[in-house]
């Protein structure tokens, strides 16, 4: 299977986690228009020996690290994402970073595969995500144009979103059209037209 693309990035904020119960969101947005994603899992690892061979070994989930570099994240999607403080007036706000951590989010974003010949498109939904504040650099235009663009690093969390009392990190769905599969992950997020 071949990646070959990615795009509409989306997240929404999470109103309530509910054990045993899918969390629910506030209403979500576009964040950004996606570059790149990058998930690492963590694992627990343990292994039992036993007469003299390995005879049982774990390797659950236990949380990961998630980093989607998009091209800009807008002020109004930094308020969902990383927690941006809105304050001042309608065509003057400021927008300031506090030292509070930042909320715990629903994040998605569409990758595109080829396999076999056969294109279909994979929405991916991370249930439970805190963001850290973004770094910030800036660099000045030369005889050439460096892009800078933006990358929201964060925790991934697990839910218990079901009776099994096992936790869930990230859903996806095999999808045959886009249009299909951002359906789905406005569904997810929340996002009506």
């Amino acid at each position: 299977m071949a990646k070959t693309g990615m795009r509409y990035v989306v997240a929404a904020k999470l109103k309530q986690e509910n054990n045993g119960a899918l969390p629910t969101y506030e209403k979500g947005m576009v964040i950004g228009r996606a570059i790149s994603a990058e998930v690492s899992l963590t694992r627990t690892e343990s292994s039992l020996y036993a007469d003299d061979v390995l005879a049982e070994s774990e390797n659950a989930i236990t949380g990961g690290n998630i980093s989607i570099g998009m091209d800009d994240i807008l002020e109004d999607a930094q308020e969902i994402v990383f927690g941006l403080v809105k304050t001042g007036n309608e065509g003057s706000y400021e927008y300031d970073d506090k030292a509070v951590g930042a909320p715990y989010v629903g994040v998605g974003y569409l990758q595109e595969r080829r396999f076999k010949g056969v294109v279909s498109y994979m929405p991916y939904w991370y249930y439970k995500v805190q963001f850290a504040p973004m770094d910030d650099r800036a660099q000045t235009r030369g005889e050439k144009v460096e892009w800078q663009t933006t990358t929201a690093s964060g925790t991934m969390m697990g839910v218990v979103k079901d009776s099994s009392q096992i936790a869930t990190f990230r859903t996806h769905k095999v999808c045959a059209t886009a249009e299909e599969a951002v359906e789905w992950l406005n569904q997810m997020a929340g996002i009506t037209a």
